[in-house]
């Protein structure tokens, strides 16, 4: 039987400072580094206020790249110690305005709230190309779409795209790689349909020694080897890692928050 290693919760310590205009936040979190970052994000996030939330506009920085906060540290070969900075950009509205692309090139624009569900454009779109709704599949930034997350959750901006594929056009084959603690990469192409456990059999098949020791991670989760490709959304290229014993490391997360202005 595997020996799964145990999990333990992440754990944070929050400090904030400043003056009347401007409190600065800093946040230190213990995490796994196969934690979906939005963790320690949502930490910073969820110290606005409810009503100003949706106007938080900026990006998460990691030395020079910017963070995508359904990515882990692992993704970013992040060290213990490492900070993320939260830069501000712009002011941002409480609406977006996102389009949805058509593979014959047209395309299907709406304004939407940062917080609706991505179903009410979805709903649009195939209200008004008339597709099955079964064999519709919704992409950003490389990632399929889910139309019960909102915009603010995939962190869109005016004019972003979602990109249209009809199901026959998308391939049935995925490739995927896992990822071991040492650095070392196996890939492997399969159906999209077909159990995971395909894929931990072929690991295992490769490095023996590893069969009854470790778990399989994907965005922060353990894979269970019943489900597909399909089932967790995977597209070629993603990884899944395999960890011998759950690795921990600190991360600081540096930002600030502006005073809520008392004048009418």
């Amino acid at each position: 039987m595997s020996s799964v290693p145990e999990f333990k919760p992440c754990t944070h310590r929050t400090t904030i400072s400043g003056n009347s205009s401007t409190e600065y936040v800093r946040i230190e979190c213990r995490m796994r580094t196969t934690d979906e970052l939005r963790v320690l994000t949502n930490l910073y996030l969820d110290l606005y206020p409810a009503d100003r939330r949706c106007a938080v506009v900026g990006v998460f920085m990691h030395l020079s790249s910017r963070v995508r906060v359904g990515l882990t540290p692992a993704d970013y070969d992040m060290k213990d110690g490492d900070e993320i900075r939260f830069v501000p950009i712009r002011s941002r509205t409480v609406f977006v305005t996102l389009t949805i692309k058509h593979p014959d090139g047209s395309s299907f624009t709406r304004t939407m709230r940062r917080t609706d569900r991505l179903q009410d454009l979805i709903d649009f779109f195939i209200e008004t190309y008339g597709y099955n709704r079964r064999q519709d599949i919704f992409m950003y930034n490389g990632r399929q779409v889910s139309g019960e997350k909102s915009p603010s959750y995939y962190e869109m901006d005016d004019g972003d795209e979602i990109t249209f594929v009809p199901i026959s056009k998308r391939s049935e084959f995925v490739t995927l790689k896992i990822k071991c603690d040492d650095g070392s990469i196996f890939t492997r192409t399969m159906r999209r349909t077909k159990r995971l456990q395909v894929l931990i059999d072929f690991y295992h098949a490769m490095v023996p020694a590893d069969k009854d020791v470790g778990e399989f991670i994907y965005q922060g989760r353990q894979v269970d080897g019943q489900k597909s490709p399909s089932d967790y959304m995977m597209e070629d290229g993603d990884h899944v890692f395999f960890c011998k014993q759950v690795k921990y490391l600190s991360i600081t997360l540096v930002g600030f928050i502006p005073a809520v202005s008392t004048e009418k």
